[in-house]
């Protein structure tokens, strides 16, 4: 074989190519492999390509212009990948651009919640937390990571932490999870929102969720806890701190007794007075008696509304218990009141009229002509627990019966109710004493309706009324202090209320054209019993009247203690076209969550908040919140016992759009009202918008 030929593997591998490679640039007839020439061959003959010789500067060459194009094919290849990688890097630089962007308007939006937002890994430890939590928790952030959220519970044993992950287990999320915590110097309430992350073998992975910081809203909410114990008039507990404790001293086996102490007279004085005094006198005497007590009585007062107290003591000593209530009693005598507005001539048209035979003979009261100061005396009926009584309603019961039997026994004296004078038959007899009067008064239509104005708070023009009864007895009227409660202990409390929308429905058809709407009170007993609901129904069909001409008042005790009857008994009144009112709202402090329940028209905001609202900076939050709310439920507010240009301001900037009270105008026969509407033109003057 000639030295300038050369194999087909050795020029495939000074090409870099493969066998097959190689044919096939001599099949494209790139390469020429060794021929026969002239039917002879040049060198020996081949059996098959792979046997074929090539010339040997032939492939050198070939190979020289084959690795240039293989380079230059290289170098575009090259250039087209560092090309794509490039825009590659750059749509990556974009996203990583817009992600920083994200991250940054996330951590300013994080950073801006009043709430802590928060992760935690399966063991509660923080791993992540907004700005927020150095605040809510005071400590830095490097501090907080890594740390468990309960270790800052303020209760022992972590109790808190238990009922959280249990929830979470269970539900997978928890919703206002209320708990507290401590720094070292306040306790703060907190409201949980968490949601756990679970993994494949359904275990918590992670939490995640926010904290709100809620102790303002906890710490108002235990105000009006507080306040619900608490007579806003007095400042003493109230009735419902009283039954609390009856039961609480019941169910532990305590003995003791309960005093009960009421004014004698002092309905007639009140109406002489007017509230604002009756309140003042109230406020007065519930201080002598509190003053009265010593520690060693073991005795809390209470000042169960009205003109009506309570002594709740330890003592199980009949005679000792007797001498506590007489020394409160006569602490009570002691007292005199002097009014600010010489009113003496009203009060001694009463004193002459009603207290004749009384005065400084059988402890009624006495009133001074010359300067209206008044002396008050008490009757006080007395109970021993658990003997007269092994539930609070009982106690309670059998106080009033033994305060009645002083009463009538001549006023200005204490009894106890195991006494022969205040024995079941007594009851009985005083009992059928009132109904036989009550009866009469009936029968007799001596049950006459006043009115008073409810006005317009903005400008003074009265725009509506309240319907008021009174019982007449010769030349007496009866307030309905004097024969309410005696009407439900006798069940003629139906026939009072049927009376009264009776009559108040005669107003309206007499004067079509002049009447206001008129609110009209209703006892718990009557819109408690089917039967009477059903005939007030019927009546108000029959009427059809054209406009909602009445108001039902319901008190807010009332609704409260059967509130499905309530809701469904306004629900019917209302369809026939009627309005409702929830009168004396706030004395129980009930929670607003109810007035959702309750559809009602207006909201009458109890009397007693009007008592020293310029001077009580609380008072007045409560009267805002009660405004704030019901403006939120679209009810309008009714503020009652204004008596004083002041009190009338407070209320108009509180939101209340209605009010009541000796300021706009005293009640009076309900034809007088009609005839003569109020307007009070002041507003320019005080700024009252």
């Amino acid at each position: 074989m000639a030295k300038n030929w050369i194999t087909a593997s050795e020029a495939a591998r000074k090409l870099d190519l493969s066998v097959g490679g190689l044919h096939e640039l001599v099949d494209r007839g790139v390469l020429r492999p060794k021929v026969e020439s002239g039917g002879r061959a040049d060198a020996p003959a081949s059996d098959g390509p792979e046997h074929a010789l090539y010339r040997g500067e032939d492939i050198e060459a070939f190979a020289r212009v084959f690795v240039r194009r293989k380079a230059d094919d290289t170098m575009q290849d090259l250039l087209s990948q560092l090309s794509r990688a490039t825009d590659e890097l750059e749509q990556k630089r974009t996203f990583l651009t817009l992600l920083t962007d994200q991250k940054r308007r996330t951590d300013n939006i994080l950073d801006m919640s009043h709430d802590v937002i928060w992760e935690t890994d399966a063991a509660g430890r923080f791993t992540f937390l907004n700005q927020s939590a150095i605040e809510l928790f005071g400590e830095p952030m490097k501090r907080l990571i890594g740390r468990c959220f309960f270790s800052f519970e303020a209760r022992e044993k972590h109790v808190a932490n238990r009922r959280f992950l249990s929830l979470l287990r269970t539900h997978g999320e928890v919703r206002n999870f209320i708990t507290s915590i401590s720094n070292g110097k306040r306790t703060r309430w907190l409201g949980i929102n968490a949601k756990a992350i679970f993994n494949a073998d359904g275990l918590i992975e992670k939490m995640c969720g926010t904290i709100r910081d809620i102790t303002e809203q906890q710490e108002a909410e235990q105000r009006l806890r507080d306040q619900a114990k608490h007579d806003p008039l007095t400042g003493l507990y109230n009735r419902s701190a009283l039954i609390e404790r009856l039961e609480s001293e019941l169910r532990a086996g305590q003995r003791g007794a309960m005093i009960k102490i009421d004014i004698d007279y002092f309905e007639v004085v009140n109406e002489a007075l007017g509230p604002r005094e009756g309140d003042a006198v109230i406020r007065a005497l519930g201080g002598v008696l509190n003053t009265e007590l010593r520690e060693s009585d073991r005795a809390t007062l209470y000042h169960l509304g009205g003109d009506e107290f309570a002594v709740l003591c330890r003592e199980t000593s009949r005679k000792a218990v007797a001498a506590l209530g007489e020394r409160l009693r006569q602490a009570i005598g002691r007292y005199v009141y002097r009014s600010d507005e010489p009113r003496a001539d009203r009060v001694h048209d009463h004193a002459n009229g009603v207290w004749a035979g009384h005065a400084n003979g059988t402890g009624a009261l006495t009133a001074d002509e010359a300067n209206c100061s008044v002396n008050y005396t008490a009757s006080a009926g007395v109970v021993l627990f658990p003997f007269d009584g092994d539930t609070p309603l009982e106690l309670m019961k059998n106080t009033r019966v033994a305060m009645y039997m002083a009463k009538e026994a001549g006023r200005n004296r204490l009894m106890f109710f195991d006494q022969p004078n205040s024995n079941p038959l007594r009851s009985a007899t005083s009992r059928q004493s009132w109904y036989q009067r009550i009866q009469a008064a009936l029968a007799e239509d001596r049950f006459e309706l006043f009115s008073q104005p409810v006005c317009r708070l903005t400008d003074g023009a009265g725009v509506h009324q309240e319907v008021l009864v009174r019982m007449r007895e010769g030349t007496r009227l009866l307030q309905p202090g004097e024969f309410i409660h005696h009407a439900e202990e006798n069940g003629l409390i139906k026939l009072i209320d049927e009376r009264v929308v009776q009559k108040t429905l005669s107003v309206i058809r007499s004067r079509p054209d002049r009447v206001p709407r008129f609110f009209v009170n209703l006892s718990r007993v009557s819109i408690s019993d089917p039967a009477w609901v059903r005939l007030l129904l019927d009546t108000l069909r029959r009427e059809q009247l054209g406009s909602p001409a009445l108001v039902f008042e319901i008190t807010e005790t009332a609704a409260m203690r059967d509130i499905e009857t309530a809701i469904q008994f306004i629900r019917e009144v209302k369809a026939l076209g009627h309005a409702f009112a929830l009168d004396d709202f706030g004395a129980r402090f009930s929670t607003f969550d109810y007035l959702e329940k309750f559809d009602v028209d207006y909201i009458k905001i109890d009397g007693a908040f009007a008592q020293d609202l310029p001077k009580l900076a609380h008072r007045r939050v409560l009267v805002r919140s009660i405004c704030e709310i019901a403006r939120e439920l679209d009810k309008q507010v009714v503020a009652e016992s204004i008596e004083d240009l002041a009190t009338w301001r407070i209320f108009t900037e509180s939101g209340a759009h209605l009010g009541q009270g000796f300021y706009f105008g005293h009640p009076a026969p309900i034809d007088t009202s009609i005839a003569a509407p109020v307007m009070r033109n002041v507003v320019a003057a005080c700024g009252v918008h």
